[in-house]
């Protein structure tokens, strides 16, 4: 390898340094030739770090192998600024993106001929499409605009996937080029890169960041003269024939969208006011929803890890017929209820009325909305940037930060987990690595410890995936033969099989606390517990698990509900009702109480 001359890096760095400052003088960019010229130097030697690498950021190119190690300020994004990068990020990480339009996925028209793009976050390797744990994994989706005058919230879940696909991709390399990238430009440290890249290798993410795609790219609120969201066939007043709704590209690509998968957790951002908001926010309810208590709480949530900034003032949150206002044919009810209210269907003029018969699995979704700011396109100075990005009390706090934030707490609150922490006082890692395929055995193999005598075992877990603990507990036996146990590393066992065959451990800490996410310091309630080992001998392999039950209260219905009846949403039946079930397009969801681990194995010398 031949070396450069440390002359020569610091010559280079003050070149940066001069190039920099001439470059935003005269509103030019220089970054890319100045990054060619610096890749060549380190390839020359990689060895040698410089310091000109904290001068480079280009919006240009945001690649994981990156020369910028600096925060960046968030920028809006163009509309072709858009299509650009999710192609881009397609190709730099596909192993965790799919990108497609909803042109060619469903045959759509072209409003004024603007693509309508669609995301699709998920680990691929893990999870192969039409898998059996693909078909399980929770979904969320996250929709940056119907009003193409909004202009935020694109540019918020675009920078929210970027943070995703590069946390899953550098916990797969584990190098620390990306570690120390994440580090220095967005303060996310192994915990929280680790706990990104769980999200992606657990959960489906959806993302349409612009719905109306020739609203945003024309910077006006409607589609041709439509207004998307009145254009959904929920609680509109009666016609003489079919309604006037499903007119708009935008409409139609988000019923395709919902048509194909059983959302839990949706978002859709907005502009003009600043609120999170939730149903019912149609005219036909006076009451509260039969999921209020969940909703609220989720709300919640989203405003607590949205913060404030000087000028912006934290999240209010509350029923949209409240703290927004009431509208006919909006997204929010009809993704909400309108499969088990569907009386408030309603077929659509020129569209095909089975695009409009859904079935009972398909719309129960908590389709929350988020009214980002109450200038549609802000300066650019309130949009935040990405130091402390995870923080909602980082200095770098803007309206695209907060919004970034309360899309990846959707994305944690879709379905809960277990995750042990630490067995006999040692710290374990990652219980979930991406972009590895995943078999019956091999979480026995990774996650395993080797004691020399039958003995007391101590852990610690965390709960995640939820707001309350309500229960938790240990649970051990001897591994007979783990090729026919029903248990493997990628699904869930029955609690019933559990109970049945398992014993059970000492919870030496509280059995009710918080999940992750759950107080201001993020780390939710750490469990403690042991379990004695005396009854087995030498030569024998152990199996822990550790359950736990979450948002138990969800499941309470308000006195003044309307319509009066139990909760109706897939995320609170999930984990609320083990007598939940519900398959529409080869998605599955099924309601349990007890949420497990990993596997871990204890091997008896």
């Amino acid at each position: 390898m031949v070396k450069v001359p440390l002359l020569l890096v610091l010559g280079l760095a003050l070149l940066l340094v001069l190039l920099d400052c001439c470059s935003r003088l005269n509103g030019n960019d220089s970054e890319s030739t100045l990054a060619l010229a610096l890749e060549d130097a380190e390839e020359a030697d990689e060895s040698i770090i410089t310091p000109s690498r904290s001068l480079m950021r280009s919006r240009k190119q945001r690649k994981l192998v990156t020369t910028s190690a600096v925060p960046f300020n968030f920028a809006l994004y163009t509309f072709d600024e858009i299509g650009e990068k999710a192609n881009a990020w397609a190709t730099e990480f596909p192993n965790f993106l799919r990108v497609t339009t909803a042109q060619d996925e469903f045959n759509l028209p072209a409003a004024g001929g603007k693509l309508n793009h669609i995301l699709y976050v998920q680990d691929y390797v893990a999870h192969p499409p039409g898998s059996a744990s693909s078909n399980r994994l929770p979904e969320v989706l996250w929709s940056g605009e119907v009003h193409g005058d909004e202009r935020v919230g694109p540019a918020s879940v675009m920078e929210a996937a970027h943070l995703l696909l590069l946390a899953a991709s550098c916990e797969a390399q584990l190098t620390s080029t990306c570690q120390d990238y994440l580090l220095q430009v967005y303060n996310v440290d192994q915990t929280q890169r680790q706990w990104l890249a769980r999200l992606v290798s657990t959960r489906r993410i959806v993302i349409v960041p612009t719905a109306n795609a020739l609203g945003y790219a024309q910077n006006k609120r409607e589609e041709n003269r439509i207004d998307p969201n009145r254009d959904f066939p929920y609680d509109l007043l009666p016609q003489s024939g079919a309604a006037p709704c499903m007119q708009s590209v935008a409409a139609r690509t988000l019923n395709e969208i919902f048509r194909k998968h059983m959302f839990q957790l949706t978002l859709t951002l907005h502009g003009g006011m600043e609120v999170i908001s939730y149903e019912w926010g149609a005219p036909s309810y006076d009451g509260l929803s039969p999921d209020h208590y969940a909703q609220d709480e989720i709300s919640a949530a989203y405003s607590h890890m949205g913060g404030s900034f000087s000028g912006s003032r934290t999240y209010a949150y509350g029923i949209s017929n409240k703290v927004v206002y009431p509208v006919r044919g909006g997204m929010e009810d009809w993704a909400y209820a309108g499969s088990w209210d569907e009386h408030r269907n309603t077929a659509c003029a020129g569209y095909p009325a089975s695009k409009v018969a859904y079935n009972a699995g398909t719309l129960r979704a908590f389709n929350i909305l988020v009214e980002v700011s109450n200038d549609k396109s802000p300066q650019a100075s309130t949009l935040g940037n990405s130091a402390q990005i995870l923080s909602p009390t980082s200095i770098g706090n803007g309206y695209v930060s907060r919004v970034l934030r309360i899309a990846l707490m959707s994305a944690e609150l879709v379905e809960p987990y277990v995750k042990i922490a630490s067995v006999n006082g040692q710290a374990l890692g990652q219980d979930i690595v991406p972009s590895q395929k995943r078999n019956k055995l091999q979480c026995q193999r990774s996650r395993q410890l080797t004691i020399a005598s039958p003995s007391t075992v101590s852990l610690s877990w965390q709960v995640g995936g939820g707001m309350t603990v309500d229960a938790t507990q240990i649970w051990f036996a001897k591994w007979k033969n783990p090729s026919k146990e029903p248990l493997d590393c990628v699904s869930q066992p029955s609690a019933a099989y559990v109970s049945g065959r398992f014993k059970q451990g000492t919870v030496t800490s509280v059995k009710q606390g918080l999940g992750l996410f759950s107080n201001d310091s993020g780390a939710g309630t750490l469990f403690q517990g042991s379990v004695d080992l005396s009854e087995f001998t030498s030569g024998d392999s152990i199996v822990v698990l550790v359950s736990a039950q979450v948002d138990q209260g969800w499941k309470n219905v308000p006195a003044n509900a309307s319509p009066n009846g139990p909760p109706q949403s897939h995320v609170v039946n999930a984990r609320t009702n083990s007598n939940w079930s519900y398959r529409s397009s080869g998605k599955v969801i099924k309601g349990r109480l007890d949420w497990f681990s990993i596997p871990y194995t204890i091997n008896i010398q």
